[in-house]
């Protein structure tokens, strides 16, 4: 009996409307059996119904097998006594889990070794899970215990591989009576007593002492064809646009683009923009401003190109389709309103050749897209639409008359998808009969419109052709006549070395990359000869202490991962290198070294200030001392690194923060005294400037060595060129001096003009005394806060704002030349200077 006889029959005696079924969909299993779906809410419900009515109809038919389809999962069941029968193991889970025990299978119970038995049973889904929550429940004289089973894969039960059913089997091989357990013929597994093995895994030439479909089988399934369906094409950014009025609003404006962006639309028709930018690249308006037409330029979206331009419409040519964007003022009258229809009309006509998307604002009424009464315009605009073969995109009672600024109207196209084919050849008549019966079962559609009972119908009769045959495939070309075997085998050899060729250079085709990798074998290839010289010299290298470093200009970027082979052992490139005490980077601009060199500085800074405190402590030859002995340090290969230092401003940074540290050490000063004010009072040159004066000794003393061809300059000669040396950094320091932007300017103009007497005057100045700088706040001060008024501590407010402090403390001290400022009294300077420091004592 063919499926179609049984549903003729059943639908001639059952009413599905009474037992409350909408719909039903027929599929077909993947077992080749018929599947009657019901979907809703109450599927379940009347799905049972119609299952029962079916069994009652066809109870007289042969071969005709009704069930209700669950999904099932299976438990093992242990501790189970002897009294305990199949039966009663199927009641019991049955009641425990809610079920019928019509929908339990139970398998054979096994003793095991305890002489308690197992049992495998398979129930549906909801019981399972029910009853191994449990995970105890008792049956007969003792309580077992339940485990719910993990998922078994798809087993073809005829080739008995993995991944596939027996009506989709393609196999060769029939196994369907073979053993589980040894694979031979003629007999079942429970009755074998012969050794265990697997047929597939030896027949693919594995390890095959195991069962068959168990854990230990690693056969690797065969992959299947499976027809794919057609899907709906997807709705991407270059597809979709939105029409809108603005109403000449400036937000409004704003907010659609906004929108274009979050909803991923490409392209944008405005009616009655706020303002259409001139000569912009993504925006086109018309002449007279009513409407312009703007689209986003991304790597995805779809390229846009004006067309033209007239009064009330704009053109534009989007991808494979061009966009008309129109506005006809609601102040037109019938005539006007027809001009601009004609005009359209022109312009229609010399688009045309390829798809057309009118939008726009047309104030014109219709209940095709809008109000539920037609007037004159509507009327016109109908009649002509469908005269130049336009048709409105409205779905049904869509409403597009939105009367706002910022509901917009959104038309996606959807991707092109290739027409659905099935294969005729495999065409099985019986089954498409049944599934146009069951679709046809129900009154499914009779509420709903036109539209809505077409797309109905033809999903039923894609769900019949599906059934009742494959899709097609795409038709294979014929080959050339010359086309062998041999050369298909040949070629397939030279496709996967191609492949493994590109999977080894895959990210080595960058011309950058390409040019280090040269530089690297070059590189190779020198350090190689200069290897070989040198043991040629009996001499031996030593790879282990050897550097390698990248020197670039001033681009920035990672730096190539390289590494160099000295002697067989690899040196990774770095970016700085330390060689004789000087740290090089790969931009000679020596950076690193300052870096790396000043915590060398700030410990040593730190370790002075424990030995030379303000008050007390040694004098101002020892202070010298320690200075002189930490600006060797730092001022080590100045030679190398003047001109950058010169030049730099982070060295400049590096270097005087260290140094005003030290020059305060040496003053006695307060430590908010300013780098130039230490600096001038401890008559220390700033560094840079006594790098620059060891360069020009070093640079002169090499010039005279080249000139008069000797290797030892005579010492009169390099103390003269110390000389002149000196002077030039006097002067440079001077002309530093005199720059704008230093603080601590009183003490500085002070002693600039005697700045060579200065530095060439012996001994130091007091704690005291360097308070005296306007740029210092007093330590006696931050003591007697009370003496001030309050004042805040900040620079200069000792010397400008603190008066009461200043002339109680001057009054008691002989020291009246500060009161009229050192800087107006040359005489007393002089005395000062020419003191060698035992003025302040």
């Amino acid at each position: 009996m063919s499926y179609a006889e049984i549903l003729r029959t059943a639908r001639e005696r059952i009413d599905v409307e009474k037992i409350g079924i909408k719909e039903i969909r027929p599929r077909k299993a993947r077992t080749g059996a018929f599947l009657l779906e019901i979907p809703g809410p109450a599927g379940a419900a009347q799905a049972d119904s119609l299952a029962t009515k079916l069994r009652e109809v066809l109870a007289d038919k042969d071969g005709v097998r009704i069930s209700r389809p669950v999904k099932t999962a299976e438990i093992r069941i242990r501790d189970i006594e002897d009294s305990v029968s199949q039966q009663e193991v199927a009641s019991v889970v049955a009641k425990e889990g809610g079920c019928n025990a019509d929908d339990i299978k139970v398998g054979p119970i096994k003793r095991a070794p305890n002489g308690l038995g197992t049992v495998w049973a398979k129930c549906p889904l909801v019981a399972a899970i029910k009853v191994a929550r449990l995970r105890k429940i008792r049956m007969g004289w003792t309580s077992t215990r339940i485990e719910l089973l993990p998922d078994r894969p798809l087993q073809c039960y005829r080739c008995l591989e993995k991944g596939h059913v027996r009506a989709e089997c393609r196999s060769e091989i029939d196994r369907t009576l073979s053993c589980y357990r040894c694979g031979s013929h003629g007999h079942r597994a429970i009755e074998c007593d012969g050794s265990v093995n697997c047929p597939l895994c030896a027949d693919a030439g594995l390890p095959s002492s195991h069962r068959i479909g168990g854990k230990a089988t690693t056969i690797p399934r065969i992959s299947r064809n499976e027809e794919r369906m057609e899907r709906p094409g997807r709705m991407t950014m270059p597809n979709r646009l939105l029409q809108a009025n603005l109403n000449h609003a400036r937000v409004a404006q704003d907010l659609i683009l906004q929108t274009m962006a979050e909803r991923d639309c490409g392209l944008a028709v405005i009616s009655e923009p706020y303002r259409v930018p001139v000569n912009h690249p993504h925006w086109m308006g018309d002449k007279l401003g009513s409407v312009a037409i703007t689209w986003r330029q991304t790597r995805e979206s779809l390229p846009c190109t004006p067309i033209e331009a007239g009064e009330g419409y704009v053109a534009v040519k989007w991808g494979d389709m061009r966009i008309i964007g129109t506005y006809i003022s609601p102040s037109f009258d019938v005539s006007r309103f027809e001009e601009r229809l004609e005009l359209l009309e022109a312009c229609l006509g010399r688009l045309a050749g390829g798809p057309i998307i009118l939008a726009g604002d047309f104030n014109a009424k219709s209940p095709l897209w809008g109000p539920a009464r037609i007037d004159v315009k509507g009327r016109l605009l109908e009649e002509w639409a469908t005269a130049v073969g336009l048709c409105c995109l409205n779905q049904g009672g869509a409403n597009t008359l939105t009367h706002s600024d910022h509901l917009y109207i959104e038309i996606a196209k959807r991707a092109q998808t290739r027409p659905q084919r099935w294969s005729l050849k495999q065409l099985d008549e019986d089954i498409l009969e049944a599934a146009v019966l069951a679709g046809l079962w129900t009154t499914t559609g009779a509420e709903k419109d036109l539209d809505g009972r077409a797309a109905e119908t033809q999903s039923m009769l894609v769900r019949a052709c599906d059934m009742a045959m494959p899709r097609a495939t795409q038709r294979p070309k014929k080959a050339m006549y010359w086309w062998s075997d041999s050369i298909a085998t040949l070629r397939h050899a030279a496709m996967r070395a191609r492949r493994r060729m590109k999977r080894a250079r895959r990210g080595q085709s960058d011309p950058e990359e390409i040019e280090a990798r040269e530089a690297r074998i070059n590189a190779n290839e020198a350090v190689n000869s200069v290897v070989q010289e040198i043991q040629a010299l009996d001499l031996r290298v030593a790879p282990q202490k050897s550097e390698a470093i990248f020197f670039h200009g001033g681009k920035r970027g990672r730096l190539p991962k390289i590494e160099l082979a000295v002697a067989g052992v690899s040196i990774p490139v770095k970016t700085s290198i330390k060689y004789l005490g000087l740290v090089i980077d790969s931009r000679w601009n020596f950076q690193e070294h300052f870096r790396q060199l000043t915590p060398r500085l700030e410990r040593m800074a730190m370790s002075l200030s424990g030995l030379l405190p303000n008050v007390g402590g040694p004098g101002g030859k020892v202070r010298g001392l320690f200075n002189n002995v930490v600006q060797s340090m730092v001022l080590y290969a100045a030679p190398v690194w003047a001109e950058e230092a010169r030049k730099g401003k982070v060295i400049q940074r590096i270097l005087h923060a260290s140094q005003r540290r030290l020059a305060t050490r040496m003053i006695r000063a307060y430590r908010t005294i300013s780098f130039a004010a230490a600096t001038t009072l401890a008559g220390v040159p700033p560094l840079e400037l006594v790098a620059d004066m060891h360069a020009e000794v070093f640079d002169s003393v090499r010039e005279v060595r080249s000139r008069e061809r000797i290797t030892q300059v005579p010492a009169k000669e390099i103390n003269l060129i110390k000389h002149r040396a000196r002077l030039k950094l006097i002067n440079s320091w001077r002309e530093w001096l005199t720059k704008s932007g230093h603080t601590g300017v009183d003490i500085v103009n002070a002693i600039r003009p005697r700045l060579q007497e200065w530095v060439d005057a012996r001994g130091g100045i007091s704690f005291h005394v360097a308070q005296i700088s306007p740029d210092i706040a007093p330590s006696d001060f931050h003591l007697f806060r009370s003496m001030a008024h309050g004042l805040a501590d900040r620079r200069f407010h000792s010397y400008e704002e603190a008066q009461k402090w200043i002339d109680s403390w001057i009054a008691s001290k002989d020291m009246s030349f500060f009161r009229r400022g050192i800087h107006v009294l040359p005489e007393r300077w002089e005395k000062v200077v020419s003191s060698d420091g035992q003025y302040f004592k």
